[in-house]
């Protein structure tokens, strides 16, 4: 029962460490792809970062949910942090093929185009990479929290 609290932690983190990664890096791809094409207002920055922000909240559940499920079902103990972190990067990795695989082979062969939609395709996968190393922040957090609880636990 105590490692409720932690996993609820590693789960609350993780959504908002990847919705803020998901914004940020999609709204300044999209401001500075669409800002070629046309000349864009403060408003309409302002409503692209907003729809950016609430399409975020589904990836970011994605990256989020599947941590707590996989820590609870196979890691009981944390005996090696390294190990632990990698696994759950390949858990978020894995539940970001899953869910999005046609996308990640759209987008691959968007590589293939012009310079710059290759970069526009480069930059999206960029920003993705870097939601999903954010588990192994997340990971890290939740390591040291669950160390710290069992050091006062011993004490008490």
């Amino acid at each position: 029962m105590w490692m409720m609290i932690p996993l609820l932690k590693m789960t609350l983190r993780m959504f908002f460490y990847s919705a803020a990664v998901f914004t940020v890096a999609h709204g300044l791809i999209g401001f500075l792809y669409y800002s070629q094409e046309w000349a864009m207002s403060a408003s309409d920055a302002l409503s692209l970062f907003l729809g950016v922000a609430l399409w975020s909240v589904t990836p970011a559940l994605v990256l989020a949910l599947p941590l707590p499920l996989a820590t609870a079902l196979c890691f009981r103990e944390i005996r090696r942090p390294v190990f632990y972190r990698f696994a759950m990067l390949s858990v978020a990795l894995i539940a970001t093929i899953t869910v999005w695989g046609n996308d990640y082979v759209s987008l691959g062969q968007l590589l293939r185009s012009d310079w710059a939609t290759a970069g526009y395709a480069l930059a999206n996968i960029a920003g993705n990479a870097l939601a999903v190393y954010m588990s192994v922040i997340v990971a890290g957090k939740y390591v040291r929290e669950v160390r710290e609880r069992r050091l006062l636990q011993e004490k008490s």
